[in-house]
């Protein structure tokens, strides 16, 4: 099998060439984006660096860049981008979307064998939840016009003025269509990808005011298709996508060596997020799961 990691990088370099040596194999063609914001002469260092620390896979760095924000349609440009930029190169088995600060937790050999025995499912999570439910109603329901900014107090306050405003007007937006929310990060087959391409269109009319879209159009989209059938598990978000995330600890939680046992023993595959600030487990999890002749 062939497959496509689709990664998504903006800080924490150091990390970033920890996951593609760890992904460093023949079956693998890796996909990066380095945010926009990043000095055009970092971003090419850093390309020369990976792109010359790697023997067996294929690296691709996008040069067409866009400048994400938390919250804002800029992510889900950024995501198609990625997803459009690998299946043209080639019909991957899978594409799997993943952070520059997330690592494998299984090695190579085991998660090639489980996409084969798993052959045909989509891994994607869903948050079925009542509050999550709401959650993602309000996000969809309403035009968020300054998630980009969200961070300065007057733009926060403005958006959630706008969103009072609307809810007066009873606004609603997705009137005839039924939103889905998840996690953000999936491992996709070919046809489902090129599916989601071909919906494009109709994710930019529906998302492009959404906030948190990058949660909420992959799930729409499946959940409206006959892909929803071959979803992997509906069930639990989290074993659907098989990553191990830890929103109780953090937003989400940062893995430190204590949590090294654990994440051993996980059946997940990926686990994020990871952090400079701990290398002692960064260090570990690679002796333990990257390709034997790169350590």
């Amino acid at each position: 099998m062939k497959h496509a990691y689709l990664i998504i990088a903006h800080h924490e370099f150091d990390l970033l060439q920890t996951l593609v040596k760890m992904l460093d194999t023949e079956a693998n063609d890796l996909y990066i984006h380095v945010d926009n914001k990043v000095l055009r002469s970092d971003f090419e260092a850093l390309n020369h660096l990976i792109s010359n620390s790697v023997s067996r896979a294929k690296v691709y760095f996008l040069k067409d860049r866009v400048s994400v924000y938390w919250g804002d349609y800029s992510q889900v440009q950024c995501e198609l981008l990625l997803f459009q930029t690998a299946s043209k190169h080639f019909s991957y088995d899978y594409y799997h979307l993943i952070s520059g600060v997330d690592l494998p937790i299984q090695s190579q050999e085991y998660i090639q064998s489980f996409f084969e025995q798993h052959k045909g499912k989509e891994f994607i999570g869903f948050s079925l939840g009542k509050s999550d439910v709401y959650d993602c109603s309000i996000k969809t329901r309403y035009y968020y016009f300054f998630t980009r900014w969200r961070a300065f107090r007057l733009m926060n306050l403005l958006d959630r003025l706008s969103v009072l405003i609307q809810k007066v007007l009873r606004v609603n937006r997705k009137r005839d269509i039924s939103c889905f929310k998840g996690a953000g990060w999936v491992s996709v087959t070919d046809a489902f990808v090129r599916y989601l391409l071909s919906q494009e269109p109709f994710i930019k009319r529906y998302f492009r005011w959404c906030l948190c879209a990058d949660e909420i159009y992959k799930q729409t989209v499946c959940m409206n298709s006959s892909f929803k059938e071959h979803v992997n598990c509906i069930e639990d978000e989290y074993k659907s996508n098989m990553r191990e995330i830890d929103w109780n600890r953090g937003y989400p939680y940062v893995w430190k060596i204590t949590d090294f046992d654990m994440l051993c023993q996980s059946k997940k595959l990926f686990a994020r997020k990871f952090s400079s600030v701990d290398l002692e487990i960064v260090k570990k999890i690679q002796e333990k799961f990257a390709p034997r002749e790169i350590i």
